[in-house]
């Protein structure tokens, strides 16, 4: 990617030069090397700028909310992701990300209706775009949102959904995670077994 990025840097081709740093900006993010990531991140947020491509724009953005939010940033993150619909079309499949954001925004500051109408909502916009794992991380987040309200019997589809769909897609990690919520849940309901 740093030699993609130079090459592109070197014929001035600022779509690919945005492109390849939100890459290596989303890698970094991962690799939990923040400052990097941030540096790359904005830069190709700058670029997309430059290039007129305002989706790329709002996914540079989207990755900066994620990574603000892991660092409980909450309000950065909020930010960062309103931005991002702000430049977005109704019927762009990014607003999903951008909403999935605000509702881990929510969930932090334990605005459980507002979370929940968030991820209502990217929930619809994964389910168009027929995205599985996607799909299954928001019925998490749903599910969680819910039995942090109380409303157990409304958690229990989401979780039971998100597992078997994790599952398929040998998304072990995410998959443990509902299963240990639902086990929770269950507990809490006294239903041990």
């Amino acid at each position: 990617l740093n030699e993609g990025l130079a090459c592109s840097q070197r014929y001035n081709d600022n779509l690919t030069t945005a492109e390849i740093q939100w890459h290596i900006g989303h890698l970094q993010r991962l690799l939990s090397q923040f400052t990097s990531a941030r540096e790359n991140l904005n830069a190709s947020a700058a670029a997309f700028a430059t290039a007129v491509h305002p989706k790329g724009q709002a996914r540079a953005w989207n990755e900066l909310g994620y990574m603000a939010w892991h660092q409980q940033q909450h309000g950065e993150a909020q930010s960062y992701a309103e931005s991002a619909l702000a430049c977005l079309s109704g019927d762009d499949p990014e607003r999903a990300v951008s909403l999935s954001v605000l509702g881990l925004v929510a969930i932090s500051w334990r605005h459980w209706q507002e979370g929940e109408v968030y991820f209502k909502e990217a929930l619809q916009i994964r389910t168009t775009e027929k995205n599985q794992q996607y799909m299954a991380w928001n019925m998490q987040h749903l599910g969680y949102i819910l039995h942090s309200k109380g409303d157990y019997d409304a958690a229990i589809p989401f979780y039971e959904s998100a597992i078997h769909i994790l599952t398929e897609v040998q998304d072990l990690r995410n998959c443990g995670i509902a299963q240990m919520n639902l086990g929770i849940v269950y507990s809490l309901m006294k239903q041990p077994t």
